[in-house]
């Protein structure tokens, strides 16, 4: 009897939640492509989500992550299991194989880190506060401030993520702040809160330009903090700088054995980083470029290749698994987020001859480029770690 009460409880709540709608609540929630054992309790499905490592191993896979969110995020839930739901973000897909569509990502989060519309409904939650998706048609929307660095909050005790998107009041206060509606999901309640304005970028109707010196622009800032950001594996979040202390594990899976990065003590919460695809998608996105890629697969099939003839500054390098942002060509200089695999971590601007072995500048790279020449690259110590046999250059649509 209590088995078949538990069946349509079940059955109830999947049926409930497929296909609604909702918003991320939380500041960072990390996201796999598959939902953990259903056997777990809430609170160990809660804790593997929270402690996912931080990258693998040069040629693994054994990072779990597969993107974040962050908070105010548009979403779709498709499924549930055991406290997890399979939700579809509005504002990035991806393409994994030639010749494929755009693919909308499908991947998993914790159930608590989303907030449906149906619950903001019940709570007497005006949902018009709440940023709508990023896309071609939002993305000049003057009432939509993003963050261009973290910014905590007292009243929620919450620190937000870089590209994190508020709608702003009806009502301005002063010169100085970004008066914003922010959904407190604790007390379950609207609240006003004031954003310095030197954390945030407001939306509008800016040129092409324009949006690539904002977009090197915000690179460089981000670059040239006293502390880096972390890299992550997967990640799409700013919250904290400064390398994260870490451990290489190893241990055996069936007949293969797995390595990767992870932190010598535990987290209450996802790790706060970018990876290289992360990194141009959130400081795109923040300057309104119309640019929607989270990994470098679905950028290669997504943007059409140039002529390194005719690079600019705000350019990606290409290459299989990495991506790069040239951001001078005057000072050689090359912005890119580096695992900890070649002793960085991090997300740095560096010259390029530091970066690759026997190039000075960009004319450098450019006819190795042409002339097909595989380029050696270094690690932290200069020591050559790998050849890449060839380099493709993109833009994108600023």
């Amino acid at each position: 009897m209590y088995a078949f009460i538990f069946v349509i409880t079940l059955l109830v709540s999947v049926t409930a939640l497929h296909g609604k709608e909702g918003y991320l609540c939380v500041p960072v929630a990390d996201l796999v492509a598959a939902p953990f054992i259903e056997q777990s309790s809430k609170q160990h499905i809660k804790q593997a989500y929270q402690s996912l490592t931080l990258s693998p191993e040069q040629g693994t896979r054994s990072c779990l992550r597969v993107h974040q969110a962050i908070f105010n995020e548009r979403v779709t839930i498709v499924d549930f299991k055991n406290h997890q739901v399979q939700i579809v973000l509005k504002n990035c897909f991806s393409k994994a194989m030639l010749g494929a569509f755009d693919e909308s990502i499908k991947v998993w989060t914790y159930k608590d880190w989303v907030v449906t519309d149906d619950e903001l409904v019940q709570m007497g939650i005006d949902q018009s506060v709440f940023p709508l998706e990023y896309n071609e048609k939002t993305r000049c929307d003057e009432s939509i401030i993003s963050l261009v660095y973290p910014w905590y909050d007292q009243v929620t005790q919450a620190t937000y993520s870089a590209g994190t998107r508020f709608c702003l009041a009806s009502t301005q206060t002063n010169d100085d702040t970004y008066t914003v509606l922010l959904f407190n999901p604790k007390q379950k309640e609207l609240i006003t809160a004031y954003i310095p304005k030197q954390y945030a970028q407001a939306s509008g109707h800016f040129s092409s330009e324009e949006r690539r010196k904002m977009f090197i622009a915000l690179l460089y800032s981000w670059c040239d903090a006293e502390e880096s950001i972390p890299f992550v594996w997967g990640g799409t979040s700013f919250i904290t700088h400064g390398c994260h202390e870490v451990v290489l594990k190893k241990w055996f899976s069936s007949t293969d054995e797995l390595a990767s990065w992870d932190c010598s003590s535990s987290s209450k919460r996802p790790l706060s980083g970018l990876d290289a695809s992360g990194l141009i998608l959130r400081a795109a996105q923040i300057c309104g470029i119309s640019y929607y890629c989270c990994n470098s697969t679905a950028l290669a099939h997504s943007l059409s290749s140039l002529s390194f003839s005719d690079m600019r500054e705000g350019d990606i390098v290409w290459a299989p698994g990495y991506v790069g942002i040239i951001a001078s060509l005057y000072t050689n200089e090359i912005i890119e987020a580096q695992g900890y695999a070649r002793g960085y971590g991090s997300v740095h601007c560096i010259s390029l001859k530091k970066r690759f072995a026997d190039i000075k500048t960009w004319n450098d790279f450019a006819a190795c480029c042409e002339k097909k020449i595989p380029l050696k690259s270094l690690d932290s110590q200069g020591r050559v770690v790998s050849h890449i046999p060839t380099f493709k250059l993109y833009r994108l649509s600023f």
